[in-house]
């Protein structure tokens, strides 16, 4: 019963993917058997889904503007699942919509014949997470 109030506990603060919630439990002394067979009736009951999480994750990290090899490498350091990796491919993302809603948005007012300013939004593109390709032709449509 005391696992249950830890991750019951855990919860009330924030959500957590599997393997977050699986180390927080390990550090709080409890074994590998009971955690896995207490995890997995709170997956049941729908209070741990990864699935969930993960797209809630995506469409944070989208909605604040980062591009998807950001996004990736964020959701790989908090979960290192291939399956929760992919969800990424499914969501809708078009890499040109969101760097052009950028560029209208922050650099609105540069000037793109302008070199220094040229380098900077596109160091600025590169490190949200966009691919070097679509900036370049965001860049030739400008």
């Amino acid at each position: 019963m005391k696992i249950d109030v830890a991750i019951a506990d855990l919860l009330a603060r924030r959500d957590f993917f599997s393997e977050e919630m699986k180390k927080k439990l390990l550090d709080k002394g409890f074994s590998e058997e009971e955690i896995h067979d207490h995890m997995e009736k709170w997956k049941s009951r729908g209070y741990l889904s990864d699935h969930d999480l993960a797209l809630r994750f995506i469409q944070k990290y989208k909605a604040s503007g980062h591009g998807p090899s950001v996004i990736r490498s964020k959701l790989f350091l908090k979960c290192r699942n291939p399956e929760l990796l992919s969800l990424l491919n499914q969501v809708q993302f078009d890499q040109k919509e969101e760097i052009s809603k950028i560029m209208a948005k922050r650099f609105a007012q540069a000037d793109l014949k302008e070199d220094k300013q040229k380098r900077r939004i596109f160091s600025y593109l590169v490190r949200k997470g966009f691919s070097m390709e679509n900036i370049l032709d965001i860049f030739r449509e400008v």
